[in-house]
């Protein structure tokens, strides 16, 4: 005997399969990994009885539900955004309300879509100061002295501000190689012209938000945990924007070095030790804001920089270079994975910040200018000295989930 769904019951699951979707999509567009994306259609799906399995790729995420044979299929194009903290963390309250039965469907969507159509937290111009910002702090950071630091936030506002300009237009699949001209071809030319900085970490550090070593840790990771389709198809990307930002530096030093010619003294001597905390308290603020932090939790992101720029100190002199990453992932990870279970709020807050201090986005730029400049052997070594550093962060992580139970929402 056929059993007929009532027509109110039916929108009702039909309103709740579009939900899990939507979460699904606005966690991809946020910035988070492909498996905390699954986990979380999941476990909404179950809590609201539509059960399903969910498979979450960079470019689009496939949703079925209900049993074989009989399933309702979902195919949803997305585009990997940014990383916006403030957003992550009002869906992650949404989430957990959802989870847990304190807010109903329909009013979760109508949050879900606030949420989603809010302006952006931080306006366009703090987010240029934010960028030269960063840029110099970094190069505070990798050693440069005070005319480099200067540089690097004045090339870091100029590229924030082109890659503005450069957003939905032909040139934009490409921005990355003009930036790392640009960077440099200026960097290059500086000692030239009597300005003696050291021409290589003004440009890793003028290009540091540019570099995709986040998204590579995040492939690594995803490949690690079971998702080799996203993995996999994450570390494509990776390597076409490094090959357009070696590309980009190899171009521009050629350039500025055939226009000026080459330096004939030594850059300026680093900066001193004591900038260095007022650079780490200048990076947390500055990612804050690219990041799209609520100002409530610029605490959070500044530990996070705390842990891993420690951890990383630490680790290097107790595991050496190559190693110490692990160790400063483990302390970074367990951190999130605290404040996520304490607190309730998402590990991003902590993790996603600090992992900017820790990724081996320059070793990737490096060796693919030393391939350039005919130099195989440091290229080569370069390239798997960046492979071993990524896989030594997503190690850590993965211990960090066993040192400190993970929160199962996000």
């Amino acid at each position: 005997m056929p059993v007929f769904v009532e027509p109110i019951q039916e929108a009702r699951e039909a309103a709740s399969r579009a939900l899990v979707v939507r979460l699904g999509q606005a966690l991809h567009g946020l910035g988070a990994p492909a498996d905390r994306v699954e986990a979380t259609m999941g476990r909404v799906a179950a809590r609201l009885g539509v059960p399903g399995h969910f498979l979450a790729l960079p470019t689009a995420i496939h949703a079925a539900f209900g049993p074989a044979g009989a399933q309702a299929s979902f195919l949803v194009r997305v585009s990997a955004g940014g990383v916006d903290l403030g957003r992550l963390v009002e869906v992650d309250a949404l989430v957990a309300a959802l989870a847990r039965g304190r807010l109903a469907p329909a009013a979760a969507d109508a949050r879900l879509t606030a949420i989603l159509e809010a302006p952006p937290r931080i306006p366009g111009a703090l987010l240029l100061g934010a960028h030269g910002l960063v840029c110099g702090a970094a190069a505070c950071l990798l050693g440069a002295g005070p005319r480099g630091i200067v540089l690097a936030a004045a090339l870091g506002l100029t590229i924030g501000a082109l890659g503005r300009v450069a957003v939905g237009v032909r040139s934009a699949p490409v921005f990355p190689a003009i930036a790392a001209t640009l960077a440099a071809g200026v960097a290059r030319a500086a000692p030239a012209l009597g300005l003696w900085v050291d021409p290589w970490i003004v440009t890793l550090a003028a290009l540091i938000v540019l570099l995709p070593g986040f998204s590579l840790t995040l492939a690594i990771r995803e490949v690690s945990s079971g998702h080799p389709g996203s993995g996999a198809a994450r570390l494509v990307s990776v390597a076409a924007t490094f090959m357009l930002i070696g590309c980009g530096i190899a171009l521009g030093d050629q350039v500025a070095g055939e226009l000026v010619g080459g330096a004939t003294a030594a850059p300026e001597a680093a900066a001193a030790p004591a900038l260095r905390p007022l650079a780490l308290l200048a990076s947390a603020l500055a990612l804050g804001a690219l990041f799209q932090a609520r100002a409530r939790d610029l605490g959070w992101v500044l530990l996070g920089c705390l842990v891993a720029w420690q951890g990383a100190a630490v680790g290097a002199s107790l595991l050496g270079p190559r190693l110490g990453p692990l160790l400063a992932a483990l302390a970074l990870g367990a951190a999130g994975n605290g404040l996520a279970r304490r607190l309730d709020r998402p590990a991003a807050l902590i993790m996603v910040p600090g992992l900017m201090l820790l990724v081996p986005g320059s070793l990737g730029a490096r060796s693919l200018s030393a391939l350039l400049a005919d130099d195989v052997v440091g290229g080569v070594e370069a390239a798997f000295g960046a492979a071993f550093v990524a896989a030594a962060l997503v190690s850590g992580l993965l211990l960090a989930n066993v040192v400190v139970d993970p929160r199962r929402e996000l």
